[in-house]
């Protein structure tokens, strides 16, 4: 028996090529020829993409660590990123992003039983037993990613 996100089998892993992540980088990055702003940061978004777990990204502000949960959210079979902010602002501004981006995304709040590609959820609501109920296997979502 396989068990799923609802979304992905857990056990599988999808392989994208390397046009389907240049593809992925021009939607987010709304640019022709995008390109990684450092080798850790393909590094990180590569990991991400092979589902890499644990995985603890520390990239310097402004280094990119947005593209970690960008990329596979419009990539087919995007499965689910779960995304924890530490910061009221943070939350907002990666929403306004999201938004710019086109990129489906919801924001957790208590009783929210829905998915999308990217699910935010600010650091205090992650502690709470109504999320780390949402965020469990047995209710159909995978952190796949945090900041």
């Amino acid at each position: 028996m396989i068990t799923t996100t609802g979304l992905l089998p857990l056990n599988t892993v999808p392989v994208y090529s390397g046009s389907e992540i240049h593809d992925g980088l021009k939607k987010v990055l709304k640019q022709e020829e995008p390109t990684f702003r450092s080798e850790e940061q393909k590094e990180a978004v590569f990991a991400v993409l092979e589902q890499q777990t644990p995985l603890i990204v520390v990239l310097p502000t402004g280094g990119g660590k947005t593209l970690t949960f960008t990329i596979p959210a419009v990539l087919r079979d995007p499965g689910v990123s779960i995304v924890v902010t530490p910061f009221n602002v943070l939350e907002k501004d990666y929403v306004r992003r999201l938004r710019l981006a086109r990129i489906e995304h919801i924001v957790w709040h208590h009783g929210e039983v829905a998915y999308a590609p990217v699910v935010v959820v600010s650091a205090d609501r992650a502690a709470s037993t109504n999320f780390i109920t949402y965020g469990s296997p047995e209710t159909k979502a995978t952190a796949s990613c945090c900041a």
